[in-house]
């Protein structure tokens, strides 16, 4: 048995030729057009498809006057986290020694039995009875400490702060004899403050 063709009808082989040069003339004009056949000035940006020109394809002089100016600083971003503290340094020199302060010291008083024997200035001194002694110093002395110290056996208790102005010390000399009783007697009295 013979294979049944039947021939193409008019309309067929036109159409398949039609194909042929629309796919044949889109090559061949992709294949001859080339720079040399581009008349100068003659491609506008129209012509070129958006995205197709790249940095490289353009020469260095012209990449150059395409740069803008510098544009405005932008905001300034926050502020890190503060770092770990840093190791301890060593230890400076000593500096200098400062100037001597104001001396605490006051006043004094040697005295032996109501009569002043030394003393620093302004000090007076009352008897009022046997081994009891007011001393009178120049300033109130509320704040000062007091030291006093008894001759020959005998020791000494004092009352701070006496008097109106209260610059006074009642100093009581007394004897370490049992039973204790009071006794004329030499003592030192120091005043600082």
């Amino acid at each position: 048995m013979k294979p049944n063709f039947r021939r193409p009808s008019p309309a067929l082989v036109i159409s398949v030729i039609a194909l042929f040069v629309a796919m044949g003339g889109t090559g061949y004009a992709a294949v001859k057009i080339g720079s040399k056949q581009i008349r100068d000035n003659s491609v506008a940006s129209v012509d070129i498809k958006n995205g197709t020109v790249a940095a490289k394809d353009i020469n260095r002089k012209t990449r150059g006057a395409l740069k803008g100016g510098r544009g405005p600083a932008g905001q300034t971003g926050t502020a890190g986290q503060t770092g770990p503290a840093g190791q301890t340094g060593p230890a400076g020199q000593t500096g200098p020694a400062g100037p001597l302060g104001a001396s605490a010291f006051r006043a004094f008083a040697r005295i032996d039995d109501g009569v002043i024997k030394a003393q620093s200035g302004g000090v007076t001194v009352s008897k009022p009875g046997t081994g009891s002694y007011r001393v009178d110093f120049p300033t109130p002395i509320a704040a000062c400490a007091v030291v006093v110290t008894a001759e020959n056996g005998a020791f000494a208790q004092t009352i701070v702060g006496l008097g109106p102005r209260q610059n006074q010390v009642g100093v009581f000399t007394n004897t370490t004899d049992t039973p204790m009783a009071r006794v004329d007697g030499t003592f030192d009295i120091v005043l600082a403050c």
